[in-house]
């Protein structure tokens, strides 16, 4: 399946066609810096610390779930995933 994702400045988008949606901005912080958690337990890039966003749209759609969870919270972090 692909997954197309895109950042600009400070907002990421995922799309997973027909899956899942979810486009979140991270928050800024003082001085315009990122608001970050390190030394967090979440698997969502190990080692890395996640900046806190808001999730402007967030679904999924799959395995009998249909998730709707747009204007809550959100993290980014740096990741690298590889198919093969």
């Amino acid at each position: 399946m692909p997954i197309d994702y895109q950042k600009n400045g400070k907002t990421h988008r995922l799309s997973i066609p027909g899956i899942a949606e979810n486009e979140i901005e991270d928050l800024e912080g003082q001085n315009g810096g990122e608001v970050v958690v390190s030394g967090h337990p979440l698997a969502i890039s190990p080692g890395n610390s996640a900046v806190v966003a808001h999730s402007k749209l967030t679904t999924y759609t799959d395995h009998g779930m249909n998730w709707s969870l747009s204007g809550r919270n959100g993290l980014s972090a740096p990741f690298n995933y590889s198919g093969g």
